[in-house]
This record gives structure tokens, C-alpha cells and sequence, in this order.
């Protein structure tokens, strides 16, 4: 009902219209982040909207309707009581249920019954559709207070970086997720600020990645290639070698014996229904047959291969051996490296 009323895109309009919201979208780092996460969640809201009818409180009064709507005259007026009593912890339209129920009291109009299933439908359908704009409405509020928290940190972010890129702030959205603590801020505050002071570290830093992809190994270096080779399979048509008996068909492989229906005209016609139902006594082979395949194999290429970027974890030692200074840089090591890939549209956790 309301994913397909346009209400879902009305929400979206008015989160888009929020002045914050208008602000921080000025960014053009920012105005796709923000584009994407509100599609994001309008496609999950949509998703959540068809599924308010499936709760149990909606699906019993559901099933009851359903059989209700199926039921005779006399049916109806037989059981109507009892099924409206079912209604009455759950259901909007017990209370009205009841009023046309003690207006009808001994009245039983033929028309009665129809006139009681479209008011119980309307109320169904009207309660339906509150329920999804309820959900609608809480489901905004939790994807406004989501944004301007993300707003907020990518703020604080933005000052510990002082990168002044527009576009780095727009890759900071999905690590704002997170909200960030003073204390956070600080400690990210005296990363930044030991890693100004050591230099050396990010030049280390930038130099891991130059490393990987300048080193030559010789398993990257490979190409695929087809190439057609012999190949020796184990079959039962090969004759090298005579294993059994078996009933077959196969005239080649007969027995001497069963030449001997073919001796007395009255016995020639079970040698041929033997060989119709495969039944003649054959010798059993097996050997192995040499066959030519292709087969796909590396060879050595003397291009140079192209590394894929992909994220990276970074894994620090703060047991009480790295206490102190080489704890300081291995952290400020992994501040840089999560500066490098901001920079280069990379991921790291």
C-alpha cells in the first residue's frame, strides 16, 4: 500500500529538504555519499513496508476475514458472534464489530453480511496502512538521527585529517558509521600529530605499497595456455588384456561356444534372441586408450602483471613489549595507511 502510494518518496524529499542535510550535499564529496544512503534506505524501507501485513497480529484477523468472506447466510449469522469476540485484543474494528452486530440483533438483513465484510475491510486496509506510515515515520527518524550523527563525525574527521579535499571527506562516509568519542578524537588528534613530527614513518608508509608492486614473482609471471597432450585413460573397449567374461552383444568378442546355436537351424533363433537381450557369452577386455586433449597450463610471461587494489587490514601488536614509543609508531603507522587509502579510494579496517 504505501511503498506503491509515493509516500516513501515524499519521506525521501523531506529528508533531502532538511537544511543540514542540504548543506553538508553542497559538498561534492558528499552529495553522492548522500545520494546512495538515502536510496540505500529507501530500498530497505520498501522492503520492511510489504512485510507489516505479515506480522501474527495482521495474519490472524487475515485468515479470519478470509473465511468469513466464504461463509452462507446462515453461516454468518450462526457464527459472526464468536468470530468478533476473536477480534477484540488485536483488531481496530472489534468495537465497531460490535455496535453492527447489536444493531442487526435479531433483525438478520440478507444484505447485513456484505455490508459487514466492506466495513471490516476498510478497517483492515486503513489499519494496515497506519501500521506501515508508523513504521515509515520511525524508520525516518532513525535514518535522520544516523545522518546527522555521520555528519557530525565526518566533521570532527574532516579536522583531524586537514586534508581540505572535498572528495576525501565524501570517502570518510562509510567509516562515519561510527560515532566518535573525545577521547577517539584525542587519540586521533596525537597520531596525527606524532606522524607530523616522524615523517620518516609515512614515507615508510607510502613505500609498502610501491614494494609490493614493483616485486618480481615469478608465480604472477605466469600466462595460460592451451596445449594438446596424450592422454591415457582406462576403457573397457582397449584389448590389451583379457579379464572375463561377461554377457554382451559384441560379435568380435564371442565365445566359440555360442557358434553352436548357429549349428541346428531349430537353435538359430535363441543365438539370435542372446543377441538381441545382449546375452551372448563375450570376452571381458581392458586396457587403456590414448586419446589427444587440450590441457590448460601456465607458461612464463614476460609482461609485467597488474596487481589489483583491493582493502587491507591492519593488525597492531599493543602488547606490553610494544608499550611506548614502538607502539606509538606502529599506530601512526596505521594512520598513515588509512590517510593513503582515503587518498587513493581504498578501504581498511
Amino acid at each position: 500500500m504505501v511503498a506503491e502510494s509515493g509516500l516513501i518518496d515524499s519521506a525521501v524529499n523531506d529528508l533531502m529538504a532538511r537544511s543540514q542535510v542540504l548543506a553538508v550535499s553542497e559538498n561534492r564529496g558528499m552529495r553522492s555519499s548522500v545520494k546512495n544512503h538515502l536510496l540505500k534506505w529507501r530500498g530497505s524501507v520498501k522492503k520492511r513496508m510489504t512485510r507489516v501485513c505479515e506480522t501474527e497480529r495482521f495474519q490472524q484477523e487475515l485468515t479470519l476475514y478470509q473465511e468469513v468472506i466464504h461463509w452462507d447466510e446462515a453461516t454468518f449469522f450462526e457464527r459472526i458472534p464468536s468470530v468478533v469476540k476473536k477480534l477484540e485484543w488485536h483488531s481496530a474494528f472489534y468495537l465497531q464489530a460490535r455496535r453492527l452486530l447489536e444493531k442487526n440483533k435479531s433483525v438478520n438483513n440478507p444484505m447485513f453480511p456484505r455490508y459487514f465484510c466492506d466495513l471490516w475491510y476498510k478497517s483492515l486496509a486503513d489499519a494496515i496502512k497506519q501500521a506501515e506510515v508508523s513504521e515509515l515515520e520511525a524508520s525516518k527518524e532513525k535514518f535522520l538521527a544516523d545522518l546527522y550523527q555521520r555528519m557530525e563525525t565526518i566533521k570532527d574527521m574532516d579536522t583531524v585529517t586537514q586534508q581540505g579535499d572535498e572528495a576525501t571527506m565524501g570517502r570518510l562516509w562509510d567509516m562515519a558509521a561510527a560515532k566518535l568519542t573525545k577521547t577517539d578524537l584525542k587519540t586521533m588528534h596525537s597520531h596525527a600529530e606524532f606522524l607530523k613530527k616522524n615523517g620518516a614513518l609515512k614515507q615508510i608508509a607510502e613505500q609498502l605499497g610501491r614494494m609490493a608492486s614493483e616485486q618480481d614473482d615469478p608465480e604472477l609471471n605466469k600466462a595460460q595456455a592451451d596445449n594438446v597432450e596424450m592422454v591415457e585413460e582406462q576403457s573397457d573397449e582397449a584389448t590389451d588384456d583379457i579379464v572375463g567374461i561377461h554377457e554382451s552383444d559384441d560379435l568380435n568378442k564371442l565365445l566359440p561356444n555360442e557358434t553352436m546355436f548357429l549349428a541346428y537351424p531349430e537353435l538359430e533363433v535363441v543365438f539370435y534372441k542372446h543377441l538381441a537381450d545382449k546375452r551372448l557369452m563375450n570376452y571381458k577386455t581392458q586396457g587403456k586408450s590414448r586419446t589427444l586433449k587440450k590441457v590448460r597450463t601456465t607458461a612464463p610471461d614476460n609482461s609485467k602483471v597488474e596487481l589489483e587494489k583491493g582493502p587491507f587490514i591492519v593488525c597492531i601488536d599493543a602488547s606490553g613489549s610494544m608499550s611506548g614509543f614502538p607502539e606509538q609508531c606502529a599506530k601512526a603507522m596505521a594512520y598513515a595507511l588509512m590517510q593513503i587509502a582515503w587518498q587513493k579510494s581504498g578501504s581498511a579496517m
